[in-house]
């Protein structure tokens, strides 16, 4: 039983270390996309 509680909580801390990953690079890439798109746009304009 000790074995199996330890795997569950090793498995939730991994999974909250890939969420938080996952969420950092999407976060990165929509800053990196909007920054691509919108300078150019903004270059237009003025």
């Amino acid at each position: 039983m000790m074995s199996n509680k330890w795997f569950e909580t090793g498995w939730f801390r991994w999974m909250l270390v890939v969420a938080a990953t996952i969420s950092m690079a999407l976060v990165s890439v929509y800053e990196y996309s909007w920054t691509l798109y919108t300078v150019p746009t903004l270059g237009q304009k003025l």
